[in-house]
Order: C-alpha cells, then sequence, then structure tokens
C-alpha cells in the first residue's frame, strides 16, 4: 500500500458503522475510526488491552500470534465487559506501506441481538416448562392426523407412558371413536379457525372410552395454508370430580359454619338449664329422705331422679360438644382407663344379660392423653354397645400394640348399623335411636373428636343383625416414663 493510498484508506475506515481499530505487533493502538471512539473514547498509543478492555494482560479472546506470524484471519463473537456490550470480532492482518504487518479489528456491536437472543431463549424456556407441566393436555397435531409434540400431562390421560408410541397413533382411527368424529372436528375449525370446550369421546391405549373437552386453533404457514392444529385438552370426567369434589368441600365448609353457631347455641342452652336442673334434683333428694323406702311414691322420686340425671348427662354430652374438654395430658397405660369403665358397666350390664369378654394386653406401652377425653370416649363407646342389645348379648373388649400403636377393640353382637348409615354415624347430631330418646347424635361425633385430637382413628365394621366392632388406634407416646402411676 503506498503513502498516497492512505488517505483513502482512512476516508474508508471512517465511513463504516462498525468500530474498527489498527495495532501493531507490540498491541499499541495507531489507529481507531469514528465509530470506535464513540463507544470507547481515543485510545491512539495505549495497548488495546488496557485501553479496549481495561486490563492489565492482553484478552483472552486475542489472537496476535495468529495474525502476526501466520497472517490468518479469525472471527469469534466476545464480550467487553469495560463497556458491557457484545461484539463480534475480525481480525485480519494488513501491511503498512514500510512492508511491516499490523493487525486491523472490526468490531460490529451485537449485543441488541444478543439481548433478543436472550429473550427468545427465555421464552422458548418458559414456554417449554409450560408445555411440560401444564395440568391439562397439551398437543400439535398434523393435518393429515398424527400428533407432532405432545406433553406428559396427555400421555397420562390416554395412558401411554413413551411420546414416540403416542406420535405414531392415527388420530382418526386410533384416538377418535369414528373418522367422522375426526372430521367433523377438522370441518369445524377449519371454517371458525378454533374452536372452544368442543365436546368429543376418545380412546385411551387400554380401550377405554374418555370424554373430553377440546380448545384449539389452526396452525398456518406464511401463506395461510392450514399445517395442523394446537390446543389444550381438559378430561372432562376428572373435571367433574374437580367440581363434584369442589361442591362437597364448599358443602363440608357450610356445615362447618352451622355447627359452630350450634355449638355456641348449645353452650348457652346447656349453661342456663344446668342450674334449675340440678336446683330439682337438690330437691328431689330431699324429698326422698322424707319417704320410705317402702312407699309406693318413693318409686316415683326414685323414676324421676333417672330421667335428671340422664337429662344432665345430655346436657354435659352437649357442653363436651360445642368446647371439648381440653385438660393437660398425661402418660398413662389405656388398660387402667378401660377396666375403670368396665367396673361403672358391670352391674348395668349383668342386668341387661350383657355377657362381658375382656383380652387386655399387659405390659401395654404408655399413651400421652387427656384422662377425662379417654373416660368420656369409652363411656360413650361403651353406653352405645349396651343400647345395641336391648335383648342381651356379647361385648368383647381387647387391648393390643401394634407397630408404635396401640389399638382397642369393642365388639358387640346387637342389631349393628345398616349400610347406608356406616359413613354417617360419625357425623354431629346423626342417630338412628329413634325409639326412644336415649341421646342426640352426639356421642360418636364426640368419640370422633377426642380421638383424632389425640392424633388416633377409629374404623367400624358392621353387618344388621350381626353386631359391631370398632376399632380405635392410639399412638404410643415416644418419651413417657419407664412406670406410669394408677389413677
Amino acid at each position: 500500500m503506498t503513502d498516497k493510498n492512505v488517505p483513502q484508506l482512512i476516508e474508508a475506515l471512517e465511513a463504516f458503522e462498525d468500530g474498527i481499530y489498527i495495532t501493531t505487533k507490540n498491541f499499541k493502538i495507531i489507529y481507531m475510526n469514528q465509530a470506535l471512539k464513540k463507544n470507547f473514547g481515543n485510545g491512539v498509543g495505549k495497548t488495546c488491552y488496557e485501553f479496549i478492555s481495561k486490563r492489565e494482560t492482553i484478552c483472552p479472546w486475542c489472537h496476535h500470534e495468529k495474525i502476526f506470524e501466520k497472517g490468518n484471519n479469525h472471527y469469534e463473537e466476545i464480550f467487553v465487559p469495560g463497556v458491557n456490550k457484545s461484539f463480534y470480532s475480525i481480525e485480519v492482518p494488513v501491511t503498512n506501506a514500510d512492508g511491516s504487518r499490523a493487525k486491523m479489528t472490526v468490531l460490529r456491536d451485537i449485543s441488541e441481538k444478543k439481548q433478543q437472543e436472550e429473550k427468545l431463549k427465555i421464552s422458548e424456556q418458559d414456554y417449554k416448562r409450560l408445555f411440560e407441566h401444564a395440568g391439562c393436555g397439551v398437543f400439535i397435531s398434523s393435518k393429515e392426523g398424527r400428533f407432532l409434540d405432545v406433553n406428559p400431562a396427555l400421555l397420562k390421560m390416554l395412558g401411554y407412558t413413551e411420546k414416540s408410541e403416542f406420535l405414531k397413533i392415527d388420530l382418526a382411527t386410533d384416538l377418535y371413536l369414528k373418522r367422522e368424529h375426526r372430521m367433523a372436528y377438522q370441518q369445524l375449525i377449519e371454517e371458525k379457525g378454533s374452536v372452544v370446550d368442543y365436546e368429543v369421546k376418545w380412546r385411551r391405549k387400554d380401550g377405554a372410552i374418555i370424554e373430553v373437552l377440546l380448545t384449539s386453533h389452526v396452525r398456518c404457514d406464511s401463506d395461510d395454508n392450514i399445517l395442523g392444529y394446537e390446543g389444550v385438552v381438559v378430561d372432562l370426567g376428572e373435571r367433574l370430580r374437580m367440581e363434584r369434589k369442589l361442591y362437597e368441600t364448599r358443602q363440608q365448609l357450610l356445615q362447618s359454619e352451622k355447627l359452630a353457631a350450634m355449638g355456641r347455641l348449645t353452650s348457652q342452652i346447656a349453661h342456663e338449664l344446668n342450674n334449675p336442673l340440678f336446683g330439682i334434683m337438690n330437691t328431689l333428694e330431699l324429698m326422698k329422705t322424707e319417704i320410705t323406702p317402702q312407699n309406693k311414691r318413693r318409686r316415683l322420686l326414685d323414676l324421676s331422679l333417672d330421667e335428671a340425671g340422664r337429662l344432665a348427662e345430655m346436657l354435659k354430652k352437649m357442653l363436651s360438644f360445642s368446647r371439648p374438654d381440653q385438660m393437660v395430658k398425661v402418660h398413662m397405660n389405656i388398660n387402667s382407663v378401660v377396666e375403670e369403665i368396665i367396673l361403672l358397666y358391670e352391674k348395668s350390664f349383668k342386668e341387661n344379660n350383657i355377657y362381658l369378654k375382656t383380652s387386655l394386653e399387659e405390659d401395654l406401652s404408655a399413651i400421652y392423653a387427656s384422662k377425662d377425653q379417654m373416660r368420656q370416649l369409652f363411656l360413650n363407646m361403651l353406653s352405645n354397645s349396651k343400647d345395641a342389645m336391648p335383648d342381651g348379648g356379647t361385648l368383647e373388649i381387647e387391648t393390643r400394640s401394634v407397630d408404635d400403636t396401640i389399638q382397642i377393640i369393642i365388639a358387640d353382637n346387637g342389631s349393628g348399623i345398616a349400610e347406608e348409615h356406616i359413613g354417617k354415624i360419625f357425623d354431629s347430631f346423626f342417630t338412628t335411636k329413634r325409639d326412644r330418646v336415649k341421646g342426640v347424635g352426639l356421642g360418636l361425633s364426640v368419640c370422633y373428636q377426642f380421638i383424632k385430637d389425640h392424633d388416633g382413628d377409629i374404623s367400624v365394621d358392621s353387618k344388621p343383625g350381626e353386631g359391631t366392632t370398632f376399632v380405635i388406634t392410639l399412638p404410643v407416646s415416644k418419651d413417657a416414663p419407664e412406670s406410669i402411676e394408677p389413677f
């Protein structure tokens, strides 16, 4: 290159929109065009790595040896931290007028392009995550009747485990019940461009038929020719199950609100009735002292006291329901509670021709529970068993260790529970005692609540005319002392 050509070369380089600089073999900048100066300022006379990258050593992307010794060109995308921008770098050797070699570097700013690519990449990743993790089925299909891509939810919905297998099925024959159903869908979506909640029946891999709702639109090329369809699939059966579950949850919430209000009212009524009731009972007791046991009126007083006592017990249950006992829990042996309640009922069982069989496992592990709630629990359970055997029968009570739990089995051979009532017996205010007023349907609901409060469980097995078996399971206390004092 001659000296007279240099001005023409400089003029040409200044016209470039890309930044250009020329360096010597010792990294000194001998020329920068205006485009580069806009980004970096004027660095002529400085080393390129010092000025361009704000480094003390050569840049990691520099191919100095390749340019100066071998005379090869180099192309690469680089990121320059000093200006926080990305560039497409072109490094080429140039020959000076004196025959020496220099290096010309062209930096094309591609920061905006890289940002767009990154946004596109993030968008694609977001789409992929949405596609893969969507709870409903998502599909892309061809016009000819093949799935091009589907998400895991659709595979699961239709009973497939391998996507490769699913992509091979013929939609018209393997998925739709009839070919004309597929044709009807195609005709509708191609006329309107999309369908919303289109109801159709599909066939699962195992042959089972499911009803689905399709919401989809057509896929077109640049000339608006229809290539296929894409959209989402909702299992109508699953949707109905979810709606039913939501309805049941709402009903349970409504029932809970009703019970809360009933509990407050029950508590108020029970408190108001307790005082006059005990006043009546005290009066009857005083009257008994004035009448000899042989007097016929004494029998009437005893009957009145019994009925008043039953009413007091009913009020106690109502109070337990509205405000469950929150006594401090202690470590206890459940056999002690069971034996105590059996002792209370022993005379009543004999009078009602009920034969009692017990099998209480020795050396049971302790449980951590409220004594009063456990007493109330077994009082209610044994009372129900007695009422189930009005003509007598056999009542079996067993305790045993099962893993880290204690089980209490209470079995009678009484009247049993009808199948339609099994699922309701623990509901508040449910009772089957229609022949006479023995309760208000709070006994088992209170028992159930006590058991749940102690992280336990209760199950029931019953057949009408054959009897009923309740199994109560309570967790063993993890930190109980070695010896438990009786109470």
